[in-house]
């Protein structure tokens, strides 16, 4: 005959097991998963006017390489093609290319030459001749990487 301790000890010692296996999925899935999900939340709420701004603005990249002076420090939207160091094109287009900013962390695209393009929120910082190109007019714009969005 088992007496009162041993049967309270029973199910004492599986709630702890259950609570030790609860508190460690916590600790290595679930609240890791809950703090990333909380900072991307927060990160969309604060690009949320910049990608609105963006939208109602339609800045191309031919009018941003035109008349730098209006769309310097203006948000757009374009399709971006990253494959690297002096590989960052409008559109996967050669001849539409784009400087990112250091501190932006641009994600690099590693699909083919001839894939699709990432939709990123881009802050227009300016443009700037191409050295290698002959000509007076300037042939890239800078721009900072804010964050890759939707379409």
């Amino acid at each position: 005959m088992k007496t009162p301790k041993e049967e309270v000890i029973k199910p004492a010692a599986i709630t702890a097991i259950i609570l030790g296996i609860g508190a460690v999925l916590y600790g290595l899935w679930i609240g890791p998963a809950v703090s990333s999900f909380s900072s991307e939340r927060a990160k969309r709420k604060t690009i949320a006017p910049l990608i609105n701004e963006a939208k109602s603005l339609k800045i191309s990249y031919d009018s941003a390489l035109s008349s730098p002076d209006q769309t310097t420090g203006k948000p757009v939207i374009w399709c971006i093609q990253n494959r690297g160091e002096n590989a960052v094109t409008y559109e996967g287009n050669p001849n539409k290319r784009i400087i990112p900013s250091p501190e932006g962390d641009m994600p690099l695209f590693y699909g083919s030459k001839h894939s699709t393009c990432e939709n990123m929120l881009l802050i227009i910082q300016g443009v700037q001749r191409d050295s290698t190109v002959s000509g007076s007019a300037p042939t890239l714009i800078k721009a900072q990487y804010i964050s890759q969005v939707q379409s």
